[in-house]
């Protein structure tokens, strides 16, 4: 579900389907060994470290990107409106 609202959000963003498909595919592993609500900083920090030996630098910095201001599932659930 917190994938499926994300790449809405990257959709509505007019984010390329690349763009959808490689942000599902490194989130997917992400989610699976950590409850996204629950993530601290040394959890992603850990999760890029281990990225590193498979995806290149680019990769590496996007997911970085996308996970350091918030989680992906805050970021799923899209802007308050008393943000707009």
């Amino acid at each position: 579900m917190i994938i499926e609202s994300f790449k809405f959000h990257l959709r509505a963003r007019n984010s390329s389907p690349k763009t959808i498909k490689a942000t599902q595919d490194y989130l997917r592993p992400f989610l699976a060994t950590c409850d996204p609500l629950e993530a601290t900083q040394r959890n992603v920090e850990a999760y890029l470290a281990q990225m590193t030996t498979r995806c290149t630098p680019a990769t590496v910095f996007t997911a970085w990107r996308d996970l350091r201001t918030r989680s992906p599932a805050e970021r799923a659930r899209g802007y308050r409106a008393d943000k707009l």
